[in-house]
């Protein structure tokens, strides 16, 4: 007995019309029930009603916590009103509390198209064996400091920097005792001329070209290529499935923040330069101390005139 599509609940009157003759009609009765059980589960009902659904179809409240993409997603989707605690909900809750989230076990019955993407065959273990000694080689390449940055400087005043008088003065330093040495084409670093110990040692030239080569043959090589596509594209998938459960939460909280400022923002335009020199915070800063200080210094000739700081944001509204 095939229930009826629960995407169009309102009944027209070309649908009444066609069902007169039908063989159903004695069954209309225990199909309003199923009916009603669809409408409830937005149509995702299937041979087992969910936990949320008793027997008799009628709803059971679900918490927060466990709150799917169907329950959380857009009124005008669904037909329900919006819910306007979801942002409080977002930001009382952990995040892990409050993200449907994946789980894909690597065995299993529901799990056996994951299975062989999981469990890495006698050939994929293989290949990891020579990307884990690719990590390992590159630990030997990166630098790593004895102290952290934080931990050398301590800050006794955490205010604004004071501006500097004479940006332009250069008080010269004078010259060093560190000793520079090449060998084989690397540049060795000490101290002084008469020590020994090098200050950044690094490997030699033969290690590192040799280590080198290496690693382009595993880039070059075909099956690690291949395995290293499949995996970003299972990554990849994974994460677009991750958005699709949990991105209507997310944005409707960034919609009900309850103010605007350059932080959280929406529809930003990116096409910006000297983005390094200032961040939102720095500009306006600067813009705002510009013109309270100096708001009758000339800017622009504009339309004939010569117009001050003051002068021009008063012709665009801005104060």
């Amino acid at each position: 007995m095939r229930p009826t599509s629960p995407k169009s609940p309102v009944a027209s009157a070309s649908a009444f019309e066609s069902m007169e003759g039908s063989e159903d009609e004695d069954n209309m009765t225990d199909n309003s029930k199923i009916d009603l059980t669809y409408l409830h589960t937005n149509g995702n009902a299937g041979p087992n009603l969910p936990d949320h659904i008793n027997a008799n179809g009628e709803a059971i409240q679900i918490a927060a916590s466990s709150m799917i993409r169907s329950h959380s997603v857009s009124g005008d989707l669904h037909g329900v009103p919006p819910d306007p605690i979801a942002a409080d909900i977002l930001r009382k809750e952990p995040e892990h509390e409050t993200f449907a989230r994946l789980n894909i076990s690597p065995t299993g019955i529901d799990s056996l198209m994951y299975a062989t993407l999981e469990v890495p065959s006698p050939d994929e273990v293989d290949v990891y064996v020579v990307l884990q000694e690719c990590l390992e080689m590159r630990k030997r390449y990166v630098f790593k400091e004895a102290v952290a940055p934080w931990e050398k400087e301590v800050i006794s005043d955490p205010s604004t920097p004071k501006p500097n008088p004479a940006p332009f003065f250069y008080a010269p330093e004078g010259k060093s005792d560190h000793y520079f040495e090449m060998q084989d084409g690397v540049i060795l670093v000490y101290a002084n001329k008469d020590s020994k110990e090098e200050l950044f040692p690094v490997a030699d030239a033969t290690t590192f070209f040799t280590d080198l080569h290496h690693i382009l043959r595993v880039i070059a090589a075909g099956n690690i290529r291949t395995l290293c596509h499949h995996r970003l594209n299972l990554l990849e998938q994974k994460f677009n499935l991750h958005l699709m459960l949990n991105s209507d939460r997310e944005f409707l909280a960034q919609k009900s923040a309850p103010h605007r400022d350059f932080y959280n923002v929406r529809k930003v335009d990116t096409h910006v330069h000297h983005s390094a020199c200032m961040n939102q915070k720095h500009l306006l800063r600067f813009i705002k101390s510009k013109l309270r200080k100096e708001p009758d210094e000339v800017v622009i000739f504009r339309d004939g005139t010569y117009l001050t700081l003051k002068e021009v944001f008063e012709s665009l509204d801005l104060t």
